[in-house]
């Protein structure tokens, strides 16, 4: 008698591999869930891997990696289409209220330092440099040397 051993090259039934297929989408989604601003768009792959790209379903705008915080302030600012006013309203709202961290001024010393952005009230490097501060002489001769 002999035992059949398992050919690893053959195809599964299709039954089977749909219902396997199935499954894994559901458990090996993984990462942040998505935003709820994606439900005002398209879902389209873009060919880089993981991150989608985005259609705005009000205007037809295309991105080639659908950002939420972007998608969100173009739905609520920056849509030509016919976005409804509540969807408008809420949106702006959410954005107001500082659920939106990249605001400048709700930036926190927590924020992780990649997604930090500049304080407003930060001298600007020319401002920096042309305070009206004498140079002491020492750091004089110093850059003079260099």
């Amino acid at each position: 008698a002999e035992t059949k051993m398992p050919h690893f090259g053959t195809e599964m039934p299709t039954q089977n591999r749909t219902e396997v297929e199935t499954v894994q989408n559901l458990t090996s989604v993984g990462g942040r869930p998505k935003a709820e601003v994606w439900q005002y768009y398209n879902q389209v792959n873009n060919g880089k891997g993981r991150h989608k790209g985005a259609i705005c379903k009000f205007c037809r705008e295309v991105w080639n990696r659908g950002r939420a915080q972007e998608m969100k302030y173009h739905t609520a600012i920056k849509c030509k289409g016919p976005v409804p006013r509540d969807v408008r309203f809420n949106l702006l709202r959410e954005i107001q209220n500082g659920t939106d961290s990249t605001l400048p001024e709700l930036s926190t010393p927590s924020t992780p330092k990649r997604q930090r952005t500049f304080n407003q009230k930060s001298l600007t490097l020319d401002a920096y440099y042309d305070t009206t501060a004498a140079i002491d002489q020492t750091r004089e001769i110093r850059a003079n040397k260099a």
